[in-house]
């Protein structure tokens, strides 16, 4: 865990300072100009080289995933726009320009970006939502408009904003001089955008597909769909995530945990999904046989409960849906010391208690969630001094839960975390 941290610490150290640097200096050298101006057009190139950033990011590359889990990558993401528009604010009105073109292509691509980032911080990110009760009842009467699409093709303004941008530079005299600066400036963006379109339109995804062989209900607003890998499709571990696609479905690719264990067979993978939303609510109409593309897979906590040692008492506390990573984990590893809790809404059925009990690991289950009286109870002293909590839920669900375990004796530090807000 600590080098976990130490590997986000250096992610940030490259994305802030090492990234943008080749851009900085070939455009310090080149231009002359006082300091004061020099520094205002270095806050324009950082914000930009951040935006380029959120573009390769957003195609969740495998190669990152190894050092910074998905979670934290989708932090990154969204504290980096954050960044970028507090510095490309200070280039906006720091600096000046009579000519109409280079203002309305630099004006417009910031009024992108602050819609932009209102829209991601309201009705995208739980962060506020979780916080603010007025945010989260104007999400609940917008909730007819914000569909799963728009998000989408809001997501997309972002190209516009960088298209803008990309114009705003090559217009400005001064710098279409500094010939070195634009190649690399070029180079960036084209790097961006290139790794964008070919993961999203070129990348051949055959390689990682498969064929829905089951779908079954596990309460009325509940399936378990399953899934048999492709022959060329990689193996996943226990808890993962997978971004998933099904003919005839959907055209955009969602994530579900997956709720197999790969010691069973690592070519059925199986998720549990609820059919509410305009994503999933006819989840339990789909065909089987039909075909499925997968991203992914994504996850670190395989690699997580492996690392410790046999007799580590492991606690996979899951809220509602969050239980479904929790049985993958309780199926790959129940010769370890795993006690299982899952609260589920008050209003539902223990829909996986059927799968959850014959796996030898202690398992607690309740409708409505645990006070941190019954918490005490449930959990052993032992667990409470040296557990490792895996929590996984809804944002909102898992601060409660964290703030509870704090309560009861829970070192922070032993708190992991999965949200499920992407």
């Amino acid at each position: 865990m600590r080098q976990s941290k130490i590997d986000f610490l250096l992610a940030w150290a490259v994305v802030l300072v090492v990234l943008p640097m080749p851009l900085i200096y070939t455009f310090n050298q080149g231009l002359v100009d006082s300091a004061a101006n020099i520094r205002t057009y270095d806050y324009g190139i950082l914000a930009y080289v951040w935006w380029l950033v959120i573009v390769y990011l957003s195609t969740r590359p495998k190669w990152i995933e190894r050092f910074i889990p998905l979670p934290k990558m989708y932090m990154m993401h969204g504290l980096l726009a954050i960044i970028a528009l507090l510095f490309a604010t200070l280039h906006e009105q720091m600096s000046f320009t009579y000519h109409a073109p280079i203002r309305l292509t630099g004006d417009f691509a910031w009024y992108l970006s602050i819609f932009g980032i209102v829209y991601a911080v309201l009705f995208m990110s739980n962060w506020l939502i979780d916080r603010i009760p007025l945010v989260m009842t104007t999400k609940n009467k917008l909730k007819f408009l914000l569909k799963h699409q728009v998000s989408v093709w809001v997501h997309r303004l972002h190209f516009v904003m960088i298209g803008l941008i990309w114009f705003h530079v090559h217009l400005i005299p001064r710098v279409t001089q500094l010939s070195n600066f634009l190649i690399v400036f070029d180079l960036y963006t084209l790097a961006a955008v290139a790794s964008y379109v070919y993961v999203k339109l070129i990348r051949d995804t055959r390689k990682n597909s498969g064929i829905l062989v089951e779908n079954r209900a596990l309460d009325v607003k509940t399936q378990m769909i399953t899934v048999r890998l492709g022959k060329f499709a990689p193996k996943y571990q226990a808890g993962d995530i997978y971004f998933i696609k099904i003919e005839g479905f959907s055209n955009e690719a969602h994530p579900f945990s997956v709720a197999s264990a790969p010691k069973k067979d690592n070519r059925l993978v199986s998720f549990v999904i609820q059919n509410v939303g305009d994503y999933t609510q006819n989840i339990n109409r789909i065909p089987l046989r039909s075909k499925v593309k997968l991203e992914g897979p994504f996850g670190q906590f395989d690699k997580l409960i492996r690392g410790l040692p046999d007799d580590q008492p492991i606690i996979l506390y899951g809220l509602g849906s969050g239980a479904a990573p929790m049985l993958s984990l309780a199926q790959q590893f129940h010769e370890k010391s795993i006690h299982v809790i899952w609260s589920a809404r008050r209003d539902s059925r223990l829909y996986l208690d059927n799968e959850f009990k014959p796996i030898d690991v202690q398992y607690t289950s309740k409708n409505g969630r645990f006070s941190p009286e019954e918490l005490s109870q449930v959990l052993t002293a032992s667990e409470i001094k040296n557990g490792i909590f895996i929590i996984v839920g809804g944002s909102a669900t898992v601060l409660r839960v964290r703030k509870m375990l704090k309560k009861i004796g829970v070192n922070n530090a032993r708190l992991i975390d999965e949200r499920l807000i992407m």
